[in-house]
């Protein structure tokens, strides 16, 4: 009689780990576009590093890696 109860215990648990899996999941994507609507809207598009003197490269100038 425990046997089968705890079958259906086990079985419990892993369709709520499933479900909250799923959840996750969605939780996850939806994450992933407000941070990518973020991105769009605030961040610069052109990123200069500095050079070697700490000064920032005139546009169109690469530093050399």
């Amino acid at each position: 009689m425990a046997i089968p109860f705890c079958l259906l215990g086990v079985y419990n648990m892993a369709d709520g780990l499933e479900q909250i899996a799923n959840i996750l999941k969605q939780l996850n994507d939806e994450i992933k576009l407000d941070n990518d609507k973020w991105e769009r809207a605030n961040v610069t598009t052109t990123v200069l590093r500095p050079g070697n003197d700490g000064t920032a490269p005139a546009r169109g100038e690469q530093n050399e890696l």
